[in-house]
């Protein structure tokens, strides 16, 4: 996955598919402030660039798309920038404030798991064989249930 071309930066999501996935719009004159929402998630991006591990990004900052992990971050990412992207537009006395907040730290969380997961060099081995999802800390070295 390359991203949406911002600048010289690249951008984890486009301002139509931000207005696909939130319910946080910000206005301006009537219409929709697509100004705001490009900047936000200019920054969100910038923020996921800053969090994620090097060995997870081209030399771009897009996020690489060769392993399977890497594959996850870069199909997660764009819900994430929304979760950022939204805390950063949610507006005092709309009553977003809190939820996007919450879903901002959870992003904030998700982001600092990728960057402290062990074994960076190897992400392959943080799959565990079967499993439906990523396990941090599980793979290489670790014994299975028989004891092997």
């Amino acid at each position: 996955m390359g991203g949406v071309m911002v600048g010289a930066k690249p951008v984890y999501l486009s301002a139509a598919a931000y207005l696909e996935r939130s319910e946080v719009v910000p206005h301006r004159d009537g219409a929709v402030d697509t100004a705001r929402i490009e900047a936000a998630i200019a920054d969100a991006s910038a923020e996921c660039r800053a969090r994620l591990p090097d060995d997870l990004l081209d030399a771009d900052g897009a996020p690489l798309a060769l392993a399977d992990v890497a594959d996850r971050v870069a199909d997660a990412l764009p819900g994430i920038v929304v979760s950022l992207a939204e805390y950063r537009l949610a507006d005092g006395g709309t009553g977003a404030e809190e939820p996007a907040k919450d879903r901002y730290e959870s992003a904030v969380k998700l982001l600092e798991m990728l960057r402290r997961a062990p074994e960076r060099r190897s992400v392959e081995a943080e799959l565990v064989e079967g499993a439906s999802q990523w396990i941090p800390g599980a793979g290489a070295g670790a014994a299975d249930e028989d004891g092997a």
